[in-house]
């Protein structure tokens, strides 16, 4: 290879500095005028956590440290000095978008020179970007919002914001940010974490989180860590503070490691990438291309093509069914699909309907694609009269003759991702593979990419959908393999494949007939599918993939993710054991309220705040109750009360309704046991009896059971006392029990 990225010597202990620092506030009273009627409240510092990775750890206390006695002044003069007198990363966990800002207010208020700092600038509104946007597109126009100030809103279309600086030229990361970018969470660190608190964030790369009470066992929270004294909420803060260094340094801080070398890829600073995210990568890099000759075009925002709707990725639906081992599953994979399919179509923002080649016929791209972007729409879109308005009328056309940025750009870096992978570089890896993966996300985006083409979206998806089809003709025609499913870049096939040179050849066929890598990618010897995504397979090592089941997610109560683990090891285990046993198990322990109330809590992440969303939904009635903000987890129950024709929710455990409970557990477990053979009416008889208790009093209470087909009456155990405190009880709801 001619040439190649050069990289720095990766960050370790030895050659970086990091500081980690987290701050705990209260709201505060201050008297204001002579007559002290007039209150205000403003919010003050009360402890601090300070942690290195080089070892250097300390916490203070406005309250209970000698050397501060309640000095404010002192205390936050402290604060800055250790602020200031830093050399290296200054970091925390929203640091940026929380902290500093409280310290400027606090310094402002009490007369301290702030060493906080603010610039502001315009930024374009993306609040109305579709949901429609492609699933790996990146979030840094969310992650601009959520870490600033707006000043001011320009029409809807562009907003002053505020962003937050160290003075003195200090070196400021977010954590928060580089977690919250979409190709951190979905491409480096798929499936560790399913929101932003950094206890969910911790535990999911760790395995451990925040610091939990030595005198209570209950977990410290933001929300309940003045309910405790001060020796617990001191070792809270330091807790933090700590646990953002342990993630940077996480598998030898790889994280950083990645962002540095995107941050060297577009000669962009390290910080820029941080913050930033692979959206402004790839914008420096074309921005260098255009200023370099290698690549024409440079839009403007005003020139920017509004998004439109398109069509992702093809599934080839399947047919619910067991697998057992005499028809193992082997799935095949094709390798970078989309930045693939813009290689080999020369795929681009100025390739595409470019200005040179409209005239001319070879340019046209095919009919069959046009008919594939439309059959993609009609089936995306309900409404025929909204189909009519989107269909593509007119076909595109692709440059011919010239090579476009995007697929020189990627031919590189597949190159250069080879060259460091040989060279044992997996950082560089890693971030070239970052690189490529994003940019078919953003081209499908909306104000977050200059360079965003729909048009360029739907044509990767749309190359991308012909080639999975044409693999999928190639398997069944020349290797008689029977496609059971496909989705995006894979296919699962039966097929009677004894020989490992069968699959050897199906691999060197799509190469030679398709210009495509394809890898094996696993073998099921047994196998669940239910639907699209939704499918469970056991490898010939006993190893368990399961995917989109219901009873997996973590937004459901843990008691059915044990019910449902429960029920895949014993499939697993193959022992001829009747399934349905630990099930009727499960549901009994429902019935006779044996279950721990903290494992039949859900939760959800609000993604925004609870007045966003509609009123008879969880988010807004519990989000509300307890005065959550957007990025919050909120647990709580349903009560099964029909308030205006929708379920009740509640923070109460004694609110639940067990009857609603087990009919959401049959609903996750229920088609599983179809599929292997069981009788669901006669198990359905058996977990749904229509009991009725003739004698009333005060310990009785109605429910509803059997879809309400009938009416009975279940006694409420006496010991079941609620929490004095609601907030409280949904913290910690491992301290109450049923029983």
């Amino acid at each position: 290879m001619s040439s190649n990225i050069s990289t720095k010597t990766n960050f370790n202990k030895g050659n970086i500095r990091i500081l980690s620092v987290d701050f705990e506030t209260r709201q505060i009273t201050t008297k204001k005028g002579s007559n002290n009627n007039n209150n205000n409240t403003r919010n003050q510092i009360f402890a601090a956590g300070f942690y290195t990775n080089t070892g250097f750890k300390e916490v203070i206390h406005l309250l209970s440290d000698s050397k501060f006695r309640n000095d404010e002044v002192k205390f936050i003069r402290y604060i800055v000095y250790r602020l200031q007198s830093f050399q290296g990363i200054i970091t925390g966990w929203h640091i940026a978008g929380s902290d500093l800002v409280v310290l400027d207010e606090v310094c402002k208020h009490i007369g301290v020179e702030s060493p906080v700092g603010f610039y502001y600038t315009f930024v374009t509104n993306a609040a109305d970007q579709s949901e429609d946007s492609a699933d790996d597109g990146d979030e840094d126009a969310k992650d601009d919002k959520e870490n600033s100030t707006i000043i001011n809103n320009n029409n809807d279309k562009e907003v002053l914001v505020s962003y937050p600086y160290l003075k003195d030229k200090k070196k400021l990361i977010d954590m928060y940010k580089v977690f919250h970018h979409g190709f951190i969470k979905n491409s480096v660190y798929p499936f560790k974490y399913r929101d932003l608190q950094l206890d969910t964030v911790a535990i999911g790369m760790l395995g451990y989180g925040k610091y939990i009470s030595e005198s209570t066992g209950i977990k410290i929270t933001g929300e309940n860590v003045l309910h405790f004294p001060a020796d617990e909420q001191k070792k809270y803060v330091l807790k933090d503070a700590e646990l953002v260094i342990r993630l940077i340094e996480h598998n030898n801080y790889e994280v950083f490691n990645i962002l540095r070398c995107i941050a060297e890829i577009a000669g962009l600073e390290f910080k820029q990438v941080c913050h930033a995210g692979v959206g402004k990568a790839w914008e420096s890099i074309i921005y260098k291309m255009i200023g370099t000759g290698q690549c024409s075009s440079t839009p403007t925002i005003s020139g920017r093509l509004k998004k439109k709707k398109y069509s992702g990725a093809i599934v080839l639906e399947p047919e619910p069914k067991s697998y057992n081992t005499t028809t193992p599953i082997e799935i095949f994979d094709v390798k970078g699909l989309y930045p693939t399919m813009m290689m080999l179509h020369n795929l681009s923002f100025e390739t595409v309907c470019c200005g040179c080649c409209k005239d001319n016929p070879n340019a046209r791209v095919s009919q069959q694609i046009m008919d594939i972007i439309n059959e993609g729409l009609q089936k995306k879109l309900k409404s025929k009269v909204a189909y009519e308005t989107e269909k593509r009328k007119d076909s595109y056309w692709i440059c011919l003759k010239n090579k476009g940025a995007i697929p020189k750009m990627l031919l590189k870096f597949k190159e250069q991702r080879e060259y460091y992978r040989n060279k044992g570089n997996e950082s560089m890896s890693q971030a070239l593979k970052v690189m490529m993966n994003s940019i078919y996300g953003l081209f499908g985006s909306e104000n977050i990419f200059a360079f965003q083409d729909y048009r360029v979206a739907e044509l990767v998806t749309a190359f991308a959908r012909l080639v999975l089809l044409e693999m999928k003709d190639l398997a069944n025609k020349k290797f008689g393999m029977n496609i059971i499913y496909g989705d995006t870049d894979s296919i699962f096939v039966v097929s009677d494949i004894k020989e490992p040179n069968s699959i050897r050849c199906f691999i060197a066929s799509c190469k030679r007939n398709l210009d495509i890598d394809v890898e094996h990618q696993n073998t099921f010897v047994r196998s669940i599918l239910l639907g699209k995504k939704h499918y469970i397979g056991i490898q010939p090592n006993g190893n368990i993939i399961i995917r989109g089941m219901e009873g997996k997610k973590r937004d459901k109560p843990k008691f059915f993710n044990q019910v449902f683990s429960q029920l895949i090891e014993d499939y697993k285990n193959n022992n001829d054991k009747d399934l349905a046993i630990n099930i009727l198990k499960a549901f009994h322990q429902l019935e006779l309220a044996e279950v721990e109330p903290s494992l039949l809590a859900y939760s959800s992440v609000l993604s925004k705040n609870p007045d966003g969303y509609q009123p008879y939904t969880p988010q807004y009635k519990i989000g509300n109750i307890l005065n959550k903000e957007a990025g919050s987890l909120i647990s709580y129950y349903i009560s099964g009360q029909q308030e205006d024709g929708y379920k009740g929710y509640s923070t109460n455990y004694q609110d639940l309704n067990i009857d609603v409970y087990k009919q959401e557990l049959w609903k996750i477990v229920k088609e599983i046991l179809r599929l292997l053979g069981y009788n669901i009416q006669k198990l359905e008889e058996q977990i749904f009896p229509e009991i009725i208790i003739e004698e009333r009093d005060a310990d009785i209470m109605p429910i509803p059971i059997k879809n309400k087909i009938t009416n009975c009456n279940r006694k409420k155990y006496r010991n079941n006392k609620p929490a004095e405190n609601v907030q409280e009880q949904n913290e910690s709801l491992t301290n109450y029990y049923f029983r």
